[in-house]
């Protein structure tokens, strides 16, 4: 009998190679639990226009991949799917959500009724109700988090990539079946010492209104050592 898990965390990597799973690995359940986060008061993150049914984590996937998607990207999450078709995906014990918002207003070629069609189909969109925008990126990744530790808690891990990112998920796999000791696991880039953009011209502009300190705050301690694919780096 499964104890409750405690591994949450949040993999956050971009690699240029080849997509390809192999069906043949044996998932290693993890036996504790912990929460990632408290949810956040804020109702662009707690209302959804479309989400996943109650049955999406009746088979306690082992890993989350939550995929950010520009809304009207049919093309892409549909690459997604050919490749990592979602047969392959459970029996790997890992399931996969595309996060989408609402339609810009000037977007034409778009219509709500399509985005339905799609998740009618798949039954894998999570769409909140605000709208789609490169500001409100970091709303999108709080709420994909947000509904995978509400409506997957027995989840271990949560991998978070992009809808045009390449990765070899088997690599990532056969990393997180190592005996991992940390509750606190998080892989990804560590950006300590990082100077917020002022120059409000930057894609990565940010207000003093928004954020007044001259640095953000230090990384927490990550595991990162003797796992490929992982550096320190600061923005330049």
């Amino acid at each position: 009998m499964h104890r409750k898990l405690k591994k949450i965390a949040i993999l956050l990597l971009i690699i240029t190679t080849n997509f390809w799973i192999y069906t043949s690995l044996q998932i290693k359940r993890v036996t504790k639990r912990r929460i990632l986060y408290n949810p956040m008061e804020c109702r662009f993150i707690k209302d959804y226009i479309i989400s996943p049914s109650e049955r999406f984590c009746q088979k306690s996937p082992f890993i989350i991949i939550i995929v950010t998607s520009y809304v009207g990207d049919f093309e892409l999450r549909n690459v997604f799917r050919r490749v990592m078709p979602r047969e392959k995906l459970e029996s790997m014990h890992a399931a996969r959500i595309f996060l989408l918002a609402e339609i810009p207003p000037n977007e034409k070629n778009i219509t709500q009724s399509l985005i339905e069609e799609e998740n009618k189909k798949f039954h894998d969109i999570l769409q909140g109700a605000f709208t789609e925008s490169y500001r409100n990126l970091t709303i999108k990744h709080l709420m994909g988090l947000q509904w995978v530790t509400t409506k997957c808690p027995n989840a271990s891990y949560i991998l978070k990539v992009d809808d045009d990112t390449v990765f070899r998920f088997e690599r990532i796999l056969s990393i997180l079946l190592r005996n991992i000791d940390d509750e606190d696991f998080l892989m990804g880039y560590m950006l300590n010492n990082t100077e917020p953009k002022r120059d409000n011209t930057n894609k990565w502009y940010v207000s003093l209104e928004e954020y007044p300190n001259k640095e953000y705050p230090t990384c927490v301690r990550l595991v990162l050592r003797n796992y490929p694919y992982s550096s320190s780096k600061t923005n330049k």
